[in-house]
């Protein structure tokens, strides 16, 4: 305890000096650096100036963000003045009045993250696989906590690689069949496993796994578990053995991957070329591809358009949803929605 209060002591009386601000500056500036701010008032401030005010990126916004998170990390020694930034920051981000939404994780909280992250007990999921032929079992893949599974469908969540070195999993797989088999993607290498998330394994030939690679997707054949393909940053690949093998069927930075609900040799991907992107099609299962551009976002001198989700529905099957993100006219977000 003796240690904990010094080190509490020892960081308010390093607090580094404040930048200098106008007169006219903002409420929620003149608060932030007055002497002991009220952390309610703060946040409040802050989030009431900029409901009417465009946000624009500036060292008072950093010093805030560096404030809020050395706020966050005191949560073990001042519960009771944290209790309030939790439950600000939770009701900003959680479920209406009205909506029957609620979170049911994942999450856990890790005590020794406390020192280091301003939000120790998240898991800012990337990703969520829901098994087919047994549909209680689902993955998240996560930002910064590794890979979870639910058995329950949903209600509770188990860390299955606590034991790897890997954080960031932006993408992962379960095969169709068989549960017990799920792949995914993290710090370059590709994992599988075999007994449902107790082991992993590094999988790949030689060649693949010479390079590091950020996957984007998996998608694996609908009528043939040893059939899957993979996107990254490195080109667009194919296995026929379940991952042991990988043949580049395209080079460049490659990311979403859709296949057509009644036709799977039709395989849809989207590439990225410099500031913008291209949808690409391929009616030989993933053999050869045609890039098709007539009516594809094309952004203007100065504007980009770097990102797209795609979706396809066996009620329609030869509707494709792209849902594209980027900048123009000064502003980022949807780029629109085709």
């Amino acid at each position: 305890m003796i240690l904990v209060v010094f080190l509490k002591l020892s960081f308010f009386s390093q607090k580094e000096m404040h930048y200098k601000y106008s007169e006219n500056a903002p409420n929620w500036i003149k608060t932030m650096y007055s002497d002991n701010p009220d952390p309610g008032e703060l946040i409040d401030s802050y989030d009431e100036f900029y409901k009417t005010n465009e946000f624009k990126k500036n060292q008072h916004t950093q010093y805030y963000k560096r404030w809020l998170r050395s706020f966050s990390r005191d949560e073990v020694i001042n519960s009771t003045t944290a209790a309030y930034v939790n439950r600000s920051l939770i009701q900003k981000s959680s479920r209406g009045p009205n909506s029957a939404w609620q979170s049911i994780g994942p999450w856990d909280f890790d005590i020794d993250a406390a020192s280091s992250s301003y939000a120790p007990g998240a898991a800012h999921v990337y990703t969520v696989k829901r098994c087919i032929s047994d549909t209680a079992i689902m993955f998240a893949g996560t930002a910064t906590a590794g890979v979870w599974k639910s058995i329950d469908a949903g209600q509770n969540w188990t860390l299955t690689t606590k034991e790897l070195m890997i954080n960031r999993v932006f993408a992962l797989e379960i095969d169709h069949s068989n549960p017990n088999i799920v792949y995914f993607e993290s710090g370059g290498a590709l994992y599988k496993s075999t007994d449902g998330g107790l082991n992993w394994t590094i999988i790949g030939d030689g060649a693949f796994n010479s390079q590091s690679h950020n996957v984007k997707d998996i998608v694996m054949d609908p009528l043939n578990s040893n059939l899957i393909y993979l996107t990254s940053q490195n080109g667009f690949y194919r296995t026929i053995d379940g991952g042991n093998n990988w043949v580049e069927i395209m080079n460049g930075d490659f990311q979403e991957i859709e296949i057509n609900p009644s036709n799977n040799n039709i395989i849809y991907t989207i590439k990225l070329v410099g500031n913008k992107t291209e949808f690409y099609k391929s009616i030989d299962g993933g053999t050869t591809f045609t890039v098709k551009l007539n009516g594809w976002p094309n952004p203007g001198s100065g504007d980009e358009q770097k990102r797209v989700e795609i979706a396809v529905t066996p009620a329609e099957p030869d509707y494709i949803y792209a849902n594209a993100t980027g900048e123009a006219n000064g502003g980022s977000g949807t780029y629109g929605i085709y």
